[in-house]
């Protein structure tokens, strides 16, 4: 039998994570309504719909065996709970075990890259700061824009000082896509961030038109740190946007960034398939691409 090609195993990974990360929303809801009011044909109706998901978007049966545990479970509220308490803890790390299988696979492509890095999940952020620090292009006391639908600030715990990229490696496979600009800030590698937030997010961040002014950016390397679901996001805060508003934003993005005169020394671009809405990120993609392209600011 022939090896599959790279292609598609990268398919293949990509539909495991997708179907686990249903799956688990599915497990997540039915847990809290069941919770509150136990209905045995209710969770036979939410159990036929775990198993349409795997079914139709796993190329490996891992998920369908998941479900069929749960199918076979006595039907009391108690032992529902706890069964599905059980299957989501075996989700969450087979979750992580693909999740880890896709960084590794944008980590070995990183590797031979400088400066300019794309990725599929923002955590590998991490990698890229740290090895541009290992080659010498930053310096400690970095000023970071981070634009984005979420802030990626919760704490992490401490981590030891990044000495090679087999370390840098291993720190960012202990991360989280909500943790690891933190450790970056707790040991002053990065002394200031701005967060830039959509249009549509109303009350947090600061909008791209509200960046604070050259003066603030002087005298420190820039990172810039996009996130795809910053254009169109299918998680909370919801916006699912048109292909107009899309291209409209990372034009004044780019826009507002040159305004300021700003020459980020390192960029890294995340697709975030789990919180961008999938059918935007090739366009939304392409659009910020050949917006930093044509302002100078990606090789």
């Amino acid at each position: 039998m022939p090896k599959p090609s790279g292609q598609t195993t990268r398919q293949t990974m990509e539909k495991e994570y997708l179907s686990l990360r249903l799956l688990g929303h599915e497990l997540f809801e039915t847990g809290q309504d069941i919770s509150i009011d136990f209905d045995e044909a209710y969770l036979k109706t939410r159990i036929e719909r775990m198993k349409f998901i795997a079914e139709k978007l796993t190329l490996y049966s891992e998920a369908k065996d998941i479900v069929a545990q749960l199918s076979e479970a006595s039907q009391s509220k108690s032992s529902a709970l706890k069964s599905i308490k059980g299957i989501a803890d075996e989700i969450e790390a087979r979750y992580k075990k693909v999740t880890d299988l896709i960084n590794l696979e944008d980590i070995h492509r990183m590797q031979n890259q400088q400066q300019y890095y794309l990725m599929t999940f923002h955590t590998l952020s991490y990698f890229a700061w740290r090895k541009e620090q290992l080659r010498g292009t930053i310096a400690k006391g970095c000023t970071l824009i981070h634009v984005d639908a979420h802030p990626d600030d919760m704490p992490a715990g401490k981590l030891a000082p990044c000495t090679s990229l087999a370390q840098a490696k291993e720190q960012a496979l202990s991360l989280w896509i909500d943790n690891f600009i933190h450790p970056l800030i707790r040991d002053r590698s990065i002394a200031k961030k701005c967060w830039v937030t959509p249009f549509w997010l109303e009350e947090f961040g600061t909008k791209a038109w509200e960046l604070p002014g050259k003066e603030w950016f002087a005298g420190k390397d820039v990172l810039l740190s996009i996130d795809l679901d910053y254009f169109s996001c299918v998680e909370e805060p919801y916006h699912a946007a048109t292909p107009n508003e899309i291209e409209a934003e990372t034009k004044n993005l780019v826009k507002e960034l040159q305004k300021r005169m700003l020459s980020p020394k390192v960029i890294t671009i995340a697709a975030s398939p789990d919180y961008t809405v999938v059918d935007d990120l090739p366009y939304a993609s392409v659009k910020l691409l050949k917006a930093l392209k044509k302002a100078g600011m990606w090789d």
